[in-house]
């Protein structure tokens, strides 16, 4: 019969317990990188969802308005109405809604066109829509 014996190799004087400096540097530099490369994908983003918000909100607003045409208000009190009961300094900063109207033969055309200042101070591309509303009623007295 044959015996085995297996014998371990004592451990060397302060083994090695714990990560080391150098290991501890590297897993330090490669989170740094992580950072550095997402951080600025996480402000785009930021920025990409509060644009798209803005542009939602201006497509509405140029909707109701153009609504309100469409319904017989005036252009000055369509003006006056749409921007009622919410805070349009905070969402579009700085709007301006211009309504613009053509006279064809029994129909008038209006096209509503709103803007407001971006994140970074600039101009946003404005959002404009057009749609038909019926010509004013002539009195026939």
């Amino acid at each position: 019969m044959h015996h085995t014996t297996i014998t371990t190799r004592p451990r060397a004087r302060g083994g090695r317990r714990g990560a080391m400096l150098v290991e501890m540097l590297v897993a330090g530099i490669l989170l740094t990188t992580v950072v550095m490369l997402v951080g600025p994908l996480l402000l785009q983003s930021n920025h990409v969802r509060r644009s798209a918000a803005q542009r939602q909100l201006a497509t509405q607003v140029a909707e109701n308005c153009l609504e309100r045409l469409v319904a017989g208000e005036t252009p000055e009190l369509a003006r006056a109405n749409v921007a009622r009961g919410w805070d349009t300094q905070k969402w579009l900063p700085e709007l301006t809604l211009d309504i613009a109207i053509r006279d064809d033969d029994a129909r008038r055309q209006a096209t509503v066109s709103v803007g407001w200042m971006g994140p970074p101070g600039q101009a946003a591309r404005p959002v404009r829509l057009t749609g038909w509303i019926p010509a004013p009623l002539e009195d026939s007295r």
